[in-house]
């Protein structure tokens, strides 16, 4: 069986109200370095979950019902034409191509072939985001496409969503967040004209409908006029936003861009709008009428069946610190506090579109009337606390390469994977490691796991060269010293001068700074120089190591042991009552009871 690189970076690109996410997906999907999958995302990320609630883990993951069951739910991936979970909305997904003529639809042979073979390979492990990860590298197979060792996923993530985006960092700790963003008013207006009007204005529309209105309105605004911050405080460094009006009017500076956020390279793929290779075209489901690529159409209404010109200078003023921000330029005036509290006054008068919307709709006028203004002020409010709500920053041509930025769940995924991979040997893992030495220029973690595979792998001279430069940079590291003792140890033999000098690097070590993922290290650093320690007779001092040990690490049955063996030795000149009290400790701790 051929063995696949799974991927580990992530580009989640979310909306912001009709600003051309799924513009930006099928301009991506057609790079060579971007795996994407053009169905419903969401529904194929909880068949996972849905799966094994249905059939519990008993003996182990059942490779051949999870795929019948995967390619039964999910048989639209195969052929657009016919619906199903993965596109609920067949025609979007059957009338593609330059003459609306031809159909998405990926090899089932190679899906399934790939699909079972690498779930087969990960059965032990088979999490979710193992899962994603095996879908959509079994996905870009069966289209025919090439699996290149650098791959980034394109994730529709969509909705701007915490929990969506929170569930997706556990899946892909190495993930980017793409906002696309247009004027708030233009995105407003732009939800308004596809999904609210002809939800009332459209002949036959059902009761139930019409009751959506409401609630749907009170939603975009919030999303609208409230939103537009990064979802998750750990990955603001990693979220950027790129303006919809840029897609279409810059696109191959805008694309470029985006290209050196993913630190992939240039592709003129870039330029085209795509679904699985072939011409992509949008609509919305209650328009009669098509956009597609760099059409500038959606750019120029200006939706005053909406808003009337009274109706923008109170909304836009709401709206002033994030059109700043996002380099729309408002007038000066809107910065104007006296204005700004005048216009403020103002909101309580009935806007165009309510008086649009709420013609026809008998309840909920005083309760929807209320739920607006209220998320005007808060708008109003939050436009005044821009360090509290800071808005996505644009992505910009001095924009450094995403993926290099360190967040605690990044390097946690990374050094658990690690973990195993400085078991093995070969030019594999050694190329990994290179490159997050690379990536993460500024953290000690991976030349720390860099050194201890090159030792293992008895490449103790290129061992030492990363211990030297990690050592210069990073002094106060204490898992490098660690290494280095080992290193010294494993070096011409173990006599007693070099013993000594190894129990004096590990003593260092012990005083040292450790992170917390990497604390288990500094256990073994006491339990290594304790051991050195009685070896050599030295048993105050190991009896010492001993002590401060077991105040870092209590429930550590080997240094407790070390302790009850330094009292032991040292007889008469132990603390007897001690050695009792450490006894008891020992029983009470790990001994299970008789």
């Amino acid at each position: 069986m051929q063995r696949f690189k799974l991927p580990e970076k992530v580009v989640a690109i979310l909306h912001y109200g009709r600003s051309g996410s799924e513009l930006m997906q099928s301009l991506l999907e057609g790079h060579p370095n971007i795996i994407s999958i053009s169905g419903d995302i969401n529904k194929l990320s909880e068949f996972h979950a849905t799966f094994i609630k249905k059939y519990p883990d008993s003996g182990g993951l059942d490779v051949r019902v999870f795929v019948k069951e995967f390619t039964h739910v999910f048989h639209g991936m195969f052929d657009a034409r016919h619906s199903s979970e993965y596109n609920v909305d067949a025609v979007a997904f059957s009338k593609i191509g330059k003459n609306h003529d031809e159909y998405c639809g990926v090899n089932p042979v190679i899906f399934i072939k790939v699909f079972a073979d690498l779930i087969t390979e990960y059965r032990e492990d088979f999490n979710k985001g193992l899962y994603l990860r095996v879908l959509h590298v079994a996905f870009h197979l069966a289209l025919g496409r090439n699996l290149l060792d650098d791959m980034v996923i394109a994730y529709q993530l969509h909705y701007v969503d915490p929990g969506l985006a929170d569930e997706l960092v556990k899946d892909f700790p190495d993930v980017l967040f793409l906002h696309t963003v247009r004027d708030p008013l233009q995105s407003l207006g732009s939800i308004m004209r596809a999904w609210l009007t002809p939800r009332l204005s459209k002949p036959g529309v059902a009761p139930e409908s019409i009751k959506s209105v409401p609630p749907l309105l009170i939603l975009q605004l919030r999303n609208i006029f409230l939103g537009g911050t990064p979802l998750l405080f750990n990955y603001r460094h990693r979220s950027r936003a790129v303006r919809f009006e840029d897609i279409k009017n810059r696109p191959k500076e805008t694309m470029e861009q985006v290209c050196r956020w993913l630190d992939i390279p240039w592709d003129d793929g870039l330029l085209e709008t795509t679904t699985e290779g072939k011409q992509a075209w949008a609509s919305g489901p209650y328009l009669n009428e098509v956009i597609t690529g760099f059409d500038k159409a959606p750019l120029q209404r200006q939706h005053r069946e909406y808003f009337s010109w009274f109706d923008r200078l109170r909304l836009r003023t709401c709206l002033n610190t994030k059109e700043t921000r996002w380099g729309y330029d408002p007038p000066a005036l809107f910065s104007n506090r006296i204005f700004q509290i005048f216009m403020l006054c103002m909101i309580f008068f009935p806007f165009r579109f309510e008086k649009e919307h709420m013609r026809v709709l008998e309840k909920d006028r005083i309760k929807t009337w209320f739920s607006i203004r209220g998320i005007l002020l808060r708008a109003w409010h939050r436009s005044r606390l821009q360090d509290l709500y800071p808005d996505i920053p644009l992505l910009e041509a001095d924009t450094p390469v995403g993926f290099n930025l360190e967040t605690e769940e990044v390097i946690d995924a990374y050094s658990a994977i690690l973990e195993k991979v400085i078991t093995e040997k070969g030019e594999e893992p050694s190329s990994f490691l290179r490159r997050l030495v690379a990536r993460f220029p500024h953290l000690p973690d991976f030349l720390y796991y860099q050194a201890v595979f090159l030792s293992k792998c008895g490449r103790l001279d290129e061992a030492k060269k990363v211990l030297l430069v990690a050592e210069q940079k990073f002094p106060e590291f204490g898992p490098l010293l660690w290494v280095a003792a080992h290193i010294a140890l494993t070096e011409g033999g173990a006599s007693l001068e070099k013993t000594k000098r190894v129990a004096e690097i590990l003593g260092e070590a012990s005083r040292m700074t450790f992170p917390i993922r990497l604390f288990k290290v500094k256990a073994q650093v006491f339990v290594d120089l304790c051991k050195m320690l009685m070896a050599q007779g030295r048993m105050k001092e190991a009896l010492q190591a001993a002590e401060q040990g077991v105040r870092f690490f209590p429930v550590s049955e080997v240094l407790w042991s070390f302790l009850c063996a330094c009292l032991e030795r040292l007889g008469p000149e132990g603390d007897q009552q001690r050695l009792a009290d450490v006894q008891d400790i020992i029983k009470t701790l790990f001994q299970s009871k008789a």
